[in-house]
């Protein structure tokens, strides 16, 4: 019986709760028995660098941006939660395109990965902003 990319999320999201609340070698041990050990370095290095962003603003689902090598991407952890989506999560860089989406090779990306342990161990850049400002984050990828 094969396990499919919802339910392997899940298992990966009930992974991430029981980690204890301390980045320690055991979280890496732990996260790298179900995914790739660079994805696993690449999120932990994201969050060592406190490169995910929380932008909040009131009445309207939290906007996340995490800052890559080369660029800035738009992250959305929970895309499928609200069943708008056959996609349980999005990010906009490449990786995710082709690694998760074209050849299923990962189930998410270093991005994604880093957004869900930023919220268990509380690394990230929170920003309150206006609606405008949302708008403006989520404008800024749909250019070239």
């Amino acid at each position: 019986m094969s396990t499919t990319f919802p339910e392997y999320l899940q298992l990966i999201d009930n992974l991430i709760a029981q980690l204890p609340t301390e980045l320690s070698s055991q979280v890496f041990n732990d996260l790298q028995a179900l995914l790739p050990e660079q994805l696993v370095l690449a999120a932990l290095d994201l969050l060592d660098r406190f490169q995910v962003v929380k932008y909040m603003y009131h009445g309207v689902a939290p906007q996340y941006r995490a800052l890559g090598t080369t660029s800035t991407y738009t992250v959305f952890p929970d895309v499928g939660d609200a069943g708008a989506s056959p996609l349980p999560a999005f990010c906009s860089c490449p990786s995710f395109i082709y690694a998760v989406l074209m050849s299923e090779t990962h189930a998410m990306c270093k991005h994604i990965l880093a957004v869900r342990l930023a919220h268990h161990f509380s690394m990230f850049s929170e920003r309150p902003c206006t609606l405008d400002e949302i708008a403006s984050i989520s404008a800024e990828e749909e250019q070239p």
